[in-house]
């Protein structure tokens, strides 16, 4: 699979489960993609206020605050446009 597009790309994924995680890291370590992995939606408000992204892959079901949480306030007060 030609993953050029990616090269480059800052991501940040929100994902809670360690397995999970695990698999994420050793899917995009290969395509040249630079990224930040959030334990719950806090941690990405967090680190969408420190840094700049790409894309954010969000899990929906998290603790401390849920995708769906997290992406409301990502779109009211820091980032309306980018692709969630």
């Amino acid at each position: 699979m030609n993953t050029d597009f990616l090269k480059g790309k800052r991501i940040l994924i929100a994902e809670d489960d360690f397995v999970n995680q695990k698999l994420i890291t050793h899917s995009l370590n290969t395509t040249g993609a630079v990224f930040d992995i959030a334990g719950n939606g806090l941690e990405v408000i967090e680190l969408l206020k420190s840094g700049q992204y790409d894309l954010i892959l969000m899990d929906i079901n998290m603790p401390e605050m849920d995708g769906f949480e997290a992406t409301q306030i990502i779109r009211k007060e820091i980032n309306p446009s980018i692709p969630i």
